[in-house]
Parts: C-alpha cells; structure tokens; sequence
C-alpha cells in the first residue's frame, strides 16, 4: 500500500529542501499517519462503493467529526484496491476519539480567528482541548452550499487540500484572493451560528466557483473527473443571476475562475462569454456597493488573463488583439484591511501584476517595429521593475520564494520578450540599427531568463501547477528560441545548441502542463512542429 507513497519521496529526492517542499511532505506524512492509525484500530468495513447512507456533502451538526480523518486527499493509489472515494462508516472509528454535533455546535466563530486546514490539525486531540482558533476552524460547516457530488465523496481533508493547493502553487496569482481573507471570512460566514452567507471575502458562489476551477488540482481522479467539476459550475452558476440582482463584489472574481474552468476544459467561446460578464459587472455595480472590495476585484477581471480571455491585458499579448476593457477608474492599491497584515505576500504582488498588466497593455497597442516607442515602453519596464520591493525580487540564495513571485518574474520577461520580438525579427541583417541590436540582446536575456523560471518553478512546485494564463509565456519564449537557432551562424555551434536545449525546455515544460490544462498540449504539439521544421 505504501509503494507507491515511497516512490514519490523517492523521485523527490532531488528536488531542493524548499519551505514549501517540506510542508508538502510533513502533509503527506501526517495524512499517511492518520491512514495507519485507522488501519491499526482494527478491521474495517470498507467496500468498494460508497455507502447508500453516505452524503457527498454534509455539515459536521450532522455526523461525527472523526469521519475527517479519511484522507482522501492522498494519491488514489495509495489506498489501492480501494477507490478513492471509499468512506468509513462511523463505527470504523469506535476506537478513535469522535467529536459530535453538540460539542461543535456550542462554540461561536471569532472574526479575528484564521481557519485552519484540517491537514494541520492534530484530529485525535479531544475538541474541548483544541485552542479556540483550531475550534472555531473545526466548527466550520465546510459544505453546506457544496452541490450533493452523487456517488462521489468529497472529505473535508480533500476540500482543505484542493483550496491550499489552489492558494499556494501560483494558479491564484491574478485572483486578487487573498487567502487569509477568503478563508476567515468562510469560516465566519459557515459558523453554526451564522445568519449570512456573504461576506467581502466570501459567497457560497465564490466558494463553488473556487473548487470548479480548483478541483482539477486534486489527487483524486473521481474529484478532478469532469461531471464532478460540472456539478460545481451549476452549483456556482445557479447563484450567478440572483448576485447580478443584488450585487457582490465577489461576483467578479466568481466569473473569472469559471471563464478559467471552460478555458480550462476546451470550451474557449463559454470562457470568453464569463470574462465578458464580468466586465459588463464591473461597470454595472450600484453606487451602495463597497467600493474597496469592488475596486480589488475590478482589477482582478482587468488583470486576468486566462488563455482565452482576449479583453484582459496578459491575453491580450497571446492574441494581439488590444485590451477592450478601460481601466479601473481607481488606481490599484492595498485594501485598507491589508495594511497591517504585511504577511499578505499575495495581496501585494497581486498589486504589482495589476500595474503590469496596465503596461502589458500599451505594449500591445504599441506599432511593430516603432523602436522609439519600444524605448519609452522599456523605461516604464524598467521604472516597475526597479520599484519592486525585496521580498518580490528573486535571489538564488533565498531558501524559498513564493509562486506568485515566480508568476510575476515571468510575466514580466513574457512583456519584454513580447516588446522587442518585432524589432529582433528585423534585427539580423548588416545594417540593423542600434534600436534593433538592443531588442536582439533583450530577446536573448528573456528567453535565458524565462528557461530558468519554468525550470525553477518546475523543481519547487511541479508544472502541474503552471498557470494556465502563463502558457504563452512557454509558447512565445519557444518561438523566439527557434528564431535566434534559425539566424544563428553555422560557425556558432554552441550557441545553436543552447538555443535548442531552451526549444526542448519549453516543449517539456508545456508537455508537463499539459497535465493540467489541454490547452498547454495543444501549444507544446504546435511548438515541436515548427522546431522540427
């Protein structure tokens, strides 16, 4: 049973001892433990299906929380022959301590507690001896606006996982979530003693709308299978019209992560029709709406840039076609609860993506070949990068950096690469001018540059969870490789041969992607034509 779990630390051996590396694997360790000590209580009963009694989604005021501890948040695999979504009756769990209804019931949510991931909560501790944070994250009824998944059963370890992996490993990077921010005001707003259900932060359609896009990271094939992730799309779309009615602003980021899903999933027209609806939300909020939060989310749908999504600024580089959406009408900044929370590393890269994505939009409207507006375009380049603040700058001797950091290093090569590509096409002739000679040895430091970020990227956090809105950074780095190998002299063996292991990179990179997002193998098929060309 556990063969295929000691495969995976060892295939990982290589990987460098990162924060986020080993908090992956003190995850799976304390998953794993809380298997064995199930196994260890005694014979079970599981069966191959899931019990006719059993729900796919049901508050904890209704069942034992021990029922938590079956990690189905664990590869598939390791709990062979079983099917990932088996589940244990409660009397599987007669030896381990229970925590029940009432016990849950009596404790009241605080406002400043953080929710707790249920994979960082000792569960065989008694509930009345966990703080009252861990408490108050316990208490938390998780599922009660999750859409009933049928035969398949989603755990609260899963749940937890699907939205850590989403916060964590730089899909969330445009979002403008801020995780602390979701996840305590999910907790406030499903507390048992809650009388709403929409909060800044928090709507039971931002809460289906996040695991419509998110479950596709799950380890669980029955999770991440397209009828399950349907059925949390029409859980979400079904409070789209009321929200459009009486406006939220979570309304904003809701539509970007389904016009991810459908883009996700081949369904590119559908993707662009949410993106458009979430334009058409931006403009149409009530004056009585909190501007604040608005704002945020605003430039969340402004910043998006989905593969699909030709109005926002990043896809707009992929399509060639301008931004159609105006600029927020305020400027990007932290949310007034951000100010003391200087944790929030997401919340302030997400304000420098935003103010990326406004040149990334001048940089497509900009004349091909116009070297003197390439000039003024770099200095804004060069003025954003120069602002950036320590933390958001990468170092070879920082032991971690977070992916959105690695997202913004990225984005920010794709739009200078994606400036000077024209001018480095006219480049390599006698008479080039000495516009074009500086696009030419700008071209070869952003392909040098980006190689190594989806190769850094890849050893810290796995290219399955590339960015999809990222993937023509892959594609267009490709490209310009293959040019600098086409017009490279024979007499420059090495330098052709570089330019080839960075074709082959990209190639792999988005193969690896393509684990995730369809679109990625569609780009990578493409990209190993024209380089066998």
């Amino acid at each position: 049973m556990l063969t295929r779990l000691l495969g995976t630390f060892d295939n990982e051996t290589s990987r460098p001892f990162t924060k986020q590396y080993i908090e992956s694997l003190r995850v799976k360790v304390k998953l794993l433990e809380s298997e064995i000590a199930q196994l260890q209580a005694g014979p079970s009963n599981f069966s191959t299906s899931v019990p006719p009694d059993t729900p796919s989604s049901s508050s904890l005021s209704q069942e034992p929380f021990d029922e938590l501890q079956s990690p189905h948040f664990l590869p598939s695999s390791l709990l062979n022959p079983l099917p990932p979504f088996a589940s244990a009756t409660n009397s599987d769990f007669s030896t381990t301590p229970s925590l029940h209804a009432s016990e849950l019931n009596a404790f009241h949510s605080t406002p400043t507690f953080q929710y707790q991931y249920t994979f960082n909560v000792d569960l065989s501790i008694p509930f009345e001896h966990h703080t009252p944070e861990i408490q108050a994250s316990l208490s938390c009824q998780w599922d009660r606006h999750l859409p009933d998944l049928g035969q398949v059963y989603l755990s609260r370890i899963e749940h937890d996982g699907i939205l850590s992996r989403y916060f964590s490993n730089g899909a969330s990077w445009l979002s403008g979530l801020v995780p602390s921010l979701f996840l305590r005001d999910m907790m406030r707003s499903l507390s048992p003693q809650s009388t709403t259900g929409h909060l800044n932060n928090y709507s039971p359609l931002l809460h289906c709308s996040l695991l419509t896009f998110a479950s596709t990271f799950s380890d669980n094939p029955y999770i991440k299978a397209n009828d399950v992730r349907a059925k949390f799309a029409t859980q979400a779309k079904g409070w789209l019209f009321d929200q459009f009615g009486d406006f939220h602003p979570t309304l904003l980021p809701s539509l970007v992560l389904l016009a991810g899903y459908h883009n996700g999933i081949g369904e590119r027209n559908t993707g662009y029709m949410y993106l458009g609806m979430g334009v058409r939300a931006t403009k149409a909020a009530p004056i009585s709406t909190n501007i604040s939060t608005h704002t945020w989310y605003s430039w969340s749908v402004y910043a998006q840039g989905h593969a699909h999504n030709l109005i926002e600024a990043f896809s707009a580089l992929e399509s060639g076609r301008s931004n159609q959406m105006p600029l927020p009408r305020i400027p990007i900044d932290f949310p007034t609860e951000h100010l003391g929370d200087h944790s929030s590393l997401e919340a302030e890269t997400f304000v420098r993506s935003c103010k990326l994505a406004v040149i990334a939009t001048e940089v497509n409207r900009n004349t091909p070949g116009d070297s003197s507006s390439v000039a003024e375009l770099q200095l804004q380049i060069d003025a954003w990068y120069n602002s950036l603040p320590h933390r958001l700058l990468i170092s070879q001797r920082a032991t971690f950096t977070h992916s959105h950091v690695f997202c913004l290093h990225i984005a920010y090569w794709w739009i200078t690469l994606q400036l000077h590509l024209p001018l480095y096409r006219q480049g390599q002739t006698k008479d080039s001018s000495i516009g074009q000679d500086r696009s030419i040895k700008m071209c070869n430091r952003a392909t040098e540059n980006l190689v190594q970020l989806f190769t850094e990227f890849d050893k810290r956090y796995t290219l399955r969870y590339f960015p999809g809105n990222l993937l023509q950074a892959m594609a267009l780095c490709g490209d310009a490789l293959l040019l600098e190998r086409v017009q490279t002299p024979g007499g420059a063996p090495k330098k052709r041969a570089k330019a080839q292991e960075g074709i082959d990179s990209c190639i792999r990179a988005l193969q690896a992607a393509g684990e995730t997002w369809s679109h990625a193998r569609n780009l990578s098929e493409q990209l190993q034509a024209r380089a066998a060309e």
